[in-house]
């Protein structure tokens, strides 16, 4: 029985030390533990009183006994006392600990992030096209100072403003450089550009700290800051080659929050006018960088508005939020980006500002009408609906009540996508909107401890509440965070973000949450006065953090990108799960469920932040810039063999790679900022069947050179749609089709091929009195019969292509076939289109002409993009001047000598990067409408319509 409480004893012990470690109150036994040590401090065995063999014998044995027992219960409190200390220290979160502890998790990260340090042992440029410019502009301010108003280098001939960029950032890398500079002579511009997020991660990760631990406490800033130092969506754009806006702006933004939680939890008027400023400036130099600058206005207009709904809002907190906004302001007009009447007006920026009447109003009417009120609601609920009405009315007044409708719609468009529904957006890749099981995907099981998080922190905020309003507030916020997360789950469930019924539990969950809580408070104001004191002690500054993660969504539903933004809030749920959970543990009377407890959390946080770690690492490891040894080569090219006034013309990706790496001008680039000028390159020069139409494209933007990547074959749906027409007639694709060479027939004479795919056709089409609707009828695969031919030679006969329709298979004879490096087009009836044969080259060095192929429409097929670079037809006004090989073809030509086409299908298709030299035939003219900057309709920029 002895050992039997010893041991339950010892188990006892053992929780408690686990409880106080992750701050748990545990049970009454936990605090008398605490206090064991002081009691006993003196209590030594040596103290005890001795008694003499007077005594009977058994009486002896039994003090003995006793005193082995006393001695043994000593050791143990002392070892209870020990645990009790060690847990009191870190549950006081002393800063050595915690610094220690910081320390490590940033030695991780950046250990992760320069895993890839061969890029700049490579004297590769950025890996990112974007950060490419910043380089270029970086370079420009350490070499003459300052960065010149106009680039002349962007959107020839008209220039760019360099005031409507980000300069900020470019200013930043050089200065960093010039500091650097002094220590290590050598560095260049292009390392310390390379370096500049590896630099900037360690104080992303302790501002990210100390704003977690503001928020809540160091175990949750800690646990947070580990979480995503590694986690893989917080990975590519922070680290080392990633030199674009992400990485400084991120800095800001925390720094931002951090102050303005600071100024919410200061009680000291003058400082947290302070906070006010330093959270005003940080704010503006968030917009001087990177444009989630949106998501901060939101978190700052909606939690001073829920500041008021809450009744919450006195003098000082009415200077804070002014003290703010006047420092905001004049931070953010430094940039041309920016004007007044476009940042109160637009629904993404206005919000900072619509609390200003709503307070007016609130203060009059507390000063002038304090016992009465205005339509039977409390004074800051009709100062909430009284300012809303009078921003409307100003904004009718202003605009015009006709817009009223335009601003509502296109409210409601930014909340359900972002970044917009236009042609260019849909066709950049980062910019796609995301669906949750891509979340789930990118997050894994941390996706469900961010979901956990977010009711957790709910709970939080109303926990204090009657049991009436708590269960009300607690479904309406689940209601709220599920709807916001689970409204675009996949393409093809019941919501996909964009059906009727999405959209109704989307908005339905954000107004039932924002309605209850506007309802709520003016009942608790008129009958009951306990819950609205309730209402009055919410901390705000958890309030903040709902509304951060709910932006965070939103932002991440609307682009691939913005799962970055995602991360950090992500990772602070998830730690707050975490710990609470650890804590809450000490509350169970059962020590082994205690123990059990803790040691799960414990080793599901372990296993997540291992899987991370080891994603992490992997992804930057294998990761290498977009500007590889094949552009490279280009560019070097580019540098020694064209004039420096040469001007490049090619789709807008490659831009700011030509403009960096090759030293030349260009007439587009990836900033995009004339979106018109892409339309125009995708219609009237890649599409184009007319050369005529785009020598005049060329000759009025001053191109002398034509580049064409072999990204282009794949980017051609991109710049078909965007250089379509109303009707979208420009749009189609070069899809893939593949040998299947168990299928090959052989004949008498010869072989038949079957190439496999998927082609729509483009437009209706009829084939002897059978006709085949466009997007809903297709190719499925192409015969090619090869007869042998005299001397070892081989004859191509005309192509079947295998259409299907409504499930019927019809064959028509193909009118062109490209084989063996050289175009066959044959007579008869058929369809218009072009199957372009790739050579194959197998693993052991063969080469075969029959590899794959791609399917050249009718439509692609004329384009001058294929014509020049897949059929490569002679034109006397392109002159191919250059071919970049690919660098594996290059490599093996070098060493086995084999006559190997710059196409082929070797692991994938490989294919060069070609530049013509262009020669205008005379009389060729400027067409000034080839200069307009604005689309002549908006049908011409939209998507609908589209199957993209």
């Amino acid at each position: 029985m002895a050992e039997g409480s010893e041991l339950e004893e010892r188990k006892k012990k053992v929780a408690e030390g686990f409880s106080s470690v992750f701050g748990g109150n545990g049970s009454s036994s936990s605090n008398a533990s605490d206090s064991t040590p002081a009691r006993q401090e003196h209590h030594h065995p040596e103290h005890t009183p001795v008694h003499h063999s007077t005594q009977p014998a058994h009486s002896q044995s039994h003090d003995h006994s006793a005193q082995k027992k006393d001695i043994f219960e000593i050791r143990k409190e002392k070892i209870s006392g020990s645990f009790a200390k060690a847990g009191g220290f870190l549950k006081r979160g002393p800063e050595l600990f915690y610094y220690a502890a910081l320390l490590v998790i940033i030695w991780i990260g950046v250990w992760i992030r320069t895993r890839n340090l061969s890029m700049i042992q490579a004297g590769a440029l950025p890996a990112d096209p974007d950060s490419a410019l910043f380089l270029r502009y970086a370079q420009t301010i350490a070499e003459q100072g300052s960065l010149p108003v106009m680039d002349w280098m962007r959107y020839v001939p008209i220039g760019f403003n360099t005031l409507q960029e980000s300069r900020l950032l470019a200013y930043f890398i050089a200065g960093m450089y010039k500091v650097i500079h002094i220590f290590n002579p050598v560095i260049s511009v292009l390392t310390v550009d390379m370096l500049y997020p590896v630099i900037i991660f360690p104080f992303i990760i302790i501002a990210f700290f100390f704003l977690v631990k503001k928020i809540f406490d160091w175990r949750v800033a800690l646990v947070a800051s580990a979480f995503l130092a590694v986690i893989p969506a917080f990975l590519q754009r922070t680290m080392l080659g990633f030199s674009d806006k992400e990485p400084l702006g991120t800095l800001f933004f925390f720094g931002a929050l951090y102050f303005l939680v600071s100024g919410f939890r200061e009680s000291n008027s003058k400082w947290r006018i302070a906070y006010g400023v330093l959270s005003g400036v940080a704010t503006g130099l968030v917009g001087l960088t990177w444009g989630a600058v949106s998501f901060l206005f939101m978190i700052i207009g909606f939690t001073f508005l829920a500041l008021l709904l809450f009744n919450q809002l006195g003098k000082k907190e009415f200077m804070f939020y002014l003290v703010l906004v006047l420092a905001m302001v004049p931070t953010l007009f430094i940039s041309a980006r920016y004007s007044l009447l476009g940042f109160v007006t637009d629904p993404s920026s206005g919000i900072v500002f619509l609390p200003l009447p709503m307070f007016l109003l609130f203060f009059l009417f507390n000063s002038k009408l304090k016992d009465k009120r205005i339509l039977r609601l409390p004074h800051n609920v009709s100062g909430i609906v009284l300012g809303f009405l009078l921003a409307v009315l100003v904004f009718g007044f202003y605009k015009g009540f006709g817009q009223l409708f335009s601003f509502i719609n296109a409210t409601k468009e930014q909340l359900l996508h972002p970044f917009g529904t236009l042609r260019l957006t849909l066709t950049v890749a980062e910019n796609q909107q995301p669906y949750t099981v891509q979340w789930i995907g990118n997050f894994g099981l941390f996706f469900w401890l961010m979901i956990a998080g977010a009711i957790l922190l709910a709970y939080m905020l109303f926990a204090h509440f009657g049991k009436r309003y708590k269960i009300a507030l607690m479904i309406t916020s689940a209601i709220f965070i599920l709807t916001l997360i689970f409204t675009r789950y996949t393409p093809e469930s019941i919501f996909n973000g964009t059906n009727l019924i999405s959209q109704v539990f989307f908005f339905g969950g954000m107004a039932l949450f924002g309605l209850l809580l506007l309802y709520l408070t003016t009942i608790a104001s008129r009958k009951e006065k306990e819950e609205m004191k309730n209402f009055e002690s919410i901390d705000i500054v958890f309030f903040l953090t709902l509304i951060w993660f709910a932006w965070a969504v939103i932002g991440a539903r609307g682009a691939v990108r913005l799962i970055y933004f995602l991360a950090p809030i992500a990772s602070v749920l998830g730690a707050l799960f975490i710990v609470k959970v650890g804590e809450n543990a000490g509350r169970f009377k059962d020590n082994l469920l205690k123990i059990a407890i803790v040691l799960l959390i414990a080793i599901l946080a372990l296993f997540m932040f291992s899987a991370f770690f080891k994603a992490s690492a992997a992804q930057t490891k294998g990761s290498y810039p977009n500007l590889h040894p094949q552009w490279m080569g280009a560019m070097d090219w580019v540098k020694g063999n064209t004039v420096q006034d040469a001007v490049f013309a090619h789709w807008w990706d490659y831009g700011y790679w030509v403009q960096t790496g090759g030293e030349r001008a260009t007439v587009l680039d990836g900033g995009n900022a004339i979106p018109y000028w892409d339309h125009l390159m995708g219609r009237y020069v890649l599409t184009s069947p007319s050369d005529k139409e785009a020598l005049e494209f060329l000759y009025t933007h001053n191109s002398t050179h034509l580049l064409i990547d072999s990204s282009d074959i794949g980017k051609y749906p991109a710049y078909s749609l965007i250089g379509s027409d109303a009707n979208f007639d420009r749009f189609s694709s070069i899809p893939p089709f593949g040998l299947n060479e168990e299928a090959t027939q052989e004949t008498r004479d010869g072989v038949v091929y079957l190439f496999q795919g998927g082609a729509a056709f483009d437009d209706d089409f009829s084939w002897k009195g059978e006709f085949f609707p466009k997007q809903t009828s297709g190719i499925g695969g192409f015969l090619v019969p090869v007869k042998n031919g005299e001397n070892g030679g081989t004859i191509f006969e005309k192509p079947t292509a295998i259409a299907v329709n409504n499930g019927n298979r019809v064959d028509i004879p193909l009118k062109c076939l490209f084989v063996e490096e050289r175009k066959i087009e044959f007579q008869g009836e058929g369809i218009d289109g072009c199957l372009y044969v790739i050579s194959r080259l197998s693993q052991d060095g063969k080469l075969k002409s029959i590899g794959s192929a791609f399917y050249l429409s009718p439509k692609t097929k004329n384009s001058l993009m294929a014509r020049l670079y897949l059929l490569e037809e002679k034109n006397p006004s392109f002159k191919l001047v250059h071919t970049e090989e690919d660098i594996l073809v290059a490599d093996i030509r070098a060493k086995t000598g084999l006559k190997i086409p710059s196409i082929i299908d070797f692991n994938g298709v490989r294919a060069p990067i070609k530049i013509w030299e262009i020669s205008y035939p005379k009389g060729t003219k400027i067409n000034s409408t080839f200069l307009k900057t604005d689309f002549p309709s908006e049908e011409l920029s939209r998507s609908q319509g589209s199957s993209y």
